[in-house]
């Protein structure tokens, strides 16, 4: 991670912050790198085996330890990629297709922090490289980016619809910032999922229709549209 007109490397290396194990099924494992001036960097993987959903997700915050606005800076992630699987982008939305024999796809990889269309730049981009699959995004004081793969079989098929929008988080009646809260929605076939991240102390904050406490939630809709809690964190 760069920040704009001063490019600074990060020195260190990951930590194991703490590694939690809920009733529900469901692994949640956080590293945090701290860097000796520049940001600070919280390292989420989330896996839903009962979703057959592997969360991916770098939580930013500009300012790192020693407070203040932290200011605009740029995101570079690559997630490198091996084995028989053969990687494929859609040619209008930002999702990449995993290939396996016979054509047949094995999982959907999905920017959640980015719109959903290429053709819109603004907030960053998503593309298949050498490297592996690279993720940049634009972010000023914090920023959530995240990458969602969906191994479901019924829910990753080519003909499957699918589409995913950031939401608005409301606090106290106003638009909470999105350097304060973070809220997406993925929706693909008959399944529709929320997940929500606080990037400031939780608080009593709501999207779509939801009253949440919790720092980190990942609620799946059932067919009456009622949450149910598939990962919830203070």
């Amino acid at each position: 991670m760069a920040p704009k007109m001063r490019p600074e490397k990060t020195p260190g290396g990951w930590e194991l912050s703490n590694e939690d194990r809920f009733d529900y099924p469901g692994d949640s494992y956080h590293y945090r790198l701290y860097t000796s001036k520049g940001p600070t960097v919280k390292r989420h993987i989330l896996w839903l085996p009962e979703d057959k959903i592997l969360l991916l997700a770098d939580e930013v915050h500009a300012c790192g330890r020693t407070g203040g606005p932290g200011g605009e800076f740029v995101y570079r992630t690559t997630l490198p990629i091996d084995g028989p699987a053969v990687f494929e982008p859609d040619s209008l939305a930002r999702e990449i297709y995993a290939v396996g024999a016979r054509r047949k796809v094995l999982a959907r990889i999905v920017p959640l922090s980015l719109p959903e269309w290429r053709s819109d730049r603004r907030a960053g981009d998503f593309s298949l490289t050498g490297e592996g699959l690279v993720l940049t995004a634009a972010g000023r004081n914090r920023l959530f980016a995240a990458i969602l793969i969906d191994f479901e079989p019924t829910r990753v098929g080519r003909r499957v619809k699918m589409t995913w929008r950031r939401l608005t988080v409301g606090e106290n009646s106003e638009k909470a910032d999105d350097a304060v809260a973070v809220g997406f929605r993925y929706h693909a076939g008959g399944d529709q999922y929320l997940i929500y991240r606080s990037l400031e102390q939780a608080a009593p904050r709501s999207v779509l229709g939801e009253h949440i406490l919790d720092g980190f939630v990942v609620s799946r809709f059932t067919p009456n549209e009622e949450a149910d809690y598939v990962f919830r964190q203070p």
